[in-house]
């Protein structure tokens, strides 16, 4: 009846006191004898089933169903054994610090895995192992990298081709979860950060603030479409930026144009996404096309996954 009462109440936010004792009848196996009484109130039956949660929590967490991960903790309310408490707190930082990461908020996602690290050290110096003393090297590879991504763009202020790299890899991972309309807007977001990187390099301003007279003189006439007569720049779209390279005799502004009709096909299955200018949606192989050649171009196949528990 015990047994029953427990199984009947433990979706709810109860708390479990048992009294045995240490006399019972029938040889031990009957009731427990008068004066005899125990009181056992540490009995914590959620135990059992804070470990299918954290079944859960790992399978989502591998998946990078993040938010699912902390709405799943959010719902833990009862008091957990303190190994499953442990493993709670940190997953649950690293997991903020991922979610953080695939919405490009790299500063926040960098403070949570950095305290996320704190949390996982605490963990193995109670719990050792090597499962998670590897998830431990592999977080530091990752929070050097925002470190440098960091760094390298003055807080996101200024652009790097790091971002390009950073851009691609989110695509792959937005590949491998089928959302591939997500992943052909990234894909070809890496491909015009590219253009204007190697246009601020080589022309020396933004494509998108352009003074006429850093046009060459064979595209000057053409491009006189694109001035802003009230500003006097000019704002230049992609095929436009890579001929102004090309013209400069940039090796990027070379490449584009022998690419020409890949990067158009990219071009079109961009256009007719429900996410850009159409309604159609990008299936999974215009998206690993367009992965291809936008990776084969920018020159960067340099691929990272997040780490899984």
């Amino acid at each position: 009846m015990s047994a029953a009462l427990l199984l009947a109440t433990v979706g709810f936010d109860f708390s479990f006191n048992y009294v045995g004792g240490d006399i019972r009848s029938k040889n031990g196996l009957g009731i427990v004898q008068d004066g005899h009484e125990k009181m056992y109130p540490d009995m914590n039956p959620w135990s059992a089933f804070a470990e299918e949660e954290k079944r859960q929590i790992v399978t989502l967490f591998n998946a990078r169903r993040y938010s699912s991960v902390i709405q799943i903790m959010n719902l833990c309310t009862r008091e957990l054994p303190a190994q499953i408490n442990l493993f709670f707190k940190f997953v649950r930082m690293l997991a903020t610090g991922f979610l953080y990461w695939e919405q490009f908020r790299h500063k926040e996602a960098h403070d949570c895995l950095k305290k996320g690290m704190v949390l996982l050290d605490e963990y193995l110096q109670h719990y050792p192992s090597n499962v998670y003393q590897q998830l431990e090297d592999e977080l530091i590879k990752h929070i050097d990298f925002l470190e440098n991504l960091l760094s390298k763009t003055r807080n996101l202020q200024t652009y790097d081709n790091i971002l390009i790299k950073e851009l691609i890899n989110n695509a792959r991972r937005r590949i491998e979860d089928k959302r591939f309309d997500d992943a052909s807007a990234r894909i070809y977001r890496a491909l015009e950060l590219y253009g204007q990187i190697c246009f601020e390099k080589k022309i020396g301003s933004s494509n998108d603030k352009v003074k006429p007279g850093k046009i060459p003189d064979e595209l000057r006439d053409e491009f006189r479409k694109y001035l802003d007569p009230q500003l006097g720049l000019m704002k230049l779209p992609l095929q436009a930026t890579f001929a102004v390279l090309r013209a400069a005799g940039h090796e990027a502004g070379i490449r584009f144009f022998s690419l020409e009709d890949k990067i158009k096909n990219i071009q079109i299955a961009r256009n007719k996404s429900i996410l850009a200018h159409g309604i159609q949606p990008v299936g999974e192989h215009a998206a690993c096309s367009i992965l291809d050649t936008v990776t084969d171009f920018v020159q960067m196949k340099e691929f990272f996954d997040f780490p899984k528990l």
